[in-house]
């Protein structure tokens, strides 16, 4: 288990009163915790989902446990269609004038209970979900980021939940290459955890290339991809969940010690003490700094974002 005794989010991270969070999946699992300790240190936190009845039940909950001088709102994201994350932005523009924080936390692990595994577009709904939807999601909104970070006193930061699964992406993997997008990845032994490494590699690779830009542009955000760990959000995949749930548990951290690399990133101290330390970096628990050759290839980072756009593009997005 990962030690996040190292980290205490109700005690380690600054007050953030008058700041506005977004933590993309934030219904269940490590999206709930991080969600849950960023309201009770005083944000309002957009809490954000594809369905409005589970997000509901959730804030439900998460004021049950208790929220302290924080508040969660739902925004509604569909990350499976780049139009629909696209529009969930700008309906949060609509509604704020500042964002702080942004947590790409919404993923999706296996694509195996998915009726299809392609979109409408054409695309893997592995990559859409794990990096095309938080690519339009963030690209939207970069503009109030950017705003948000102009201001007094601002600490914007853009953090992306990725896997240390991403090292199991095949070397000659070429980013470069517009069947990146819609790859089922059978030459690797299990297609589903290969299509999922894929595109938190390149999350890892858009981590890297946001952040050279912001900088080139003299702005003044932190970009941080990260691991969370080993944690238990996989029970509920198996059809004896509650006794795959007792298993897990005996083995893999929970839900909020899980959310501690997130919230380090998002919010403590030390990370904007030391801002150059963490530009643009890859943690593993809890704000531990690793080598991470998906983070260093600037090269690759710079293609793969070309080969975005001009997919986006294609879709008139």
């Amino acid at each position: 288990m990962s030690s996040s005794t190292k980290f205490d989010p109700s005690k380690d991270i600054f007050d953030l009163s008058g700041r506005v969070a977004i933590v993309t999946g934030g219904n269940t699992g490590i999206g709930y915790s991080t969600v849950k300790f960023l309201a009770r240190r005083g944000a309002k936190v957009y809490l954000s989902a594809r369905n409005e009845s589970t997000a509901t039940d959730a804030i439900a909950r998460l004021e049950k446990e208790g929220l302290g001088s924080g508040q969660v709102v739902f925004l509604k994201l569909d990350l499976i269609d780049p139009r629909l994350a696209k529009k969930s932005a700008e309906d949060y523009i609509g509604k704020e004038k500042r964002l702080d924080i942004l947590v790409n936390n919404a993923g999706l692990l296996t694509d195996l209970r998915q009726k299809t595994l392609q979109t409408p577009d054409g695309m893997s709904v592995m990559m859409a979900t794990n990096y095309i939807g938080p690519y339009v999601f963030t690209r939207s909104l970069l503009d109030l980021l950017v705003k948000t970070a102009q201001e007094p006193d601002s600490d914007v930061r853009i953090v992306n939940v990725s896997s240390h699964m991403h090292r199991m992406t095949a070397p000659a993997t070429d980013f470069d290459d517009p069947v990146i997008f819609h790859d089922e990845c059978k030459k690797y032994t299990t297609p589903s955890f290969g299509r999922y490494a894929v595109s938190k590699y390149a999350m890892n690779l858009w981590t890297t290339e946001l952040q050279r830009r912001l900088d080139a542009e003299g702005r003044n955000i932190l970009v941080m991809a990260l691991h969370p760990g080993a944690v238990n959000t996989y029970a509920r995949f198996f059809p004896l969940s509650r006794l795959f749930n007792l298993l897990f548990s005996a083995f893999l951290d929970s839900p909020d010690e899980g959310a501690s690399t997130s919230l380090f990133a998002a919010a403590s101290p030390l990370v904007r003490a030391d801002p150059d330390k963490y530009r643009g970096q890859y943690l593993m628990p809890v704000g531990t700094l690793t080598s991470s050759a998906s983070t260093r290839d600037a090269e690759m980072a710079v293609r793969l974002w070309s080969n975005t756009e001009s997919f986006l593009q294609s879709l008139g997005v």
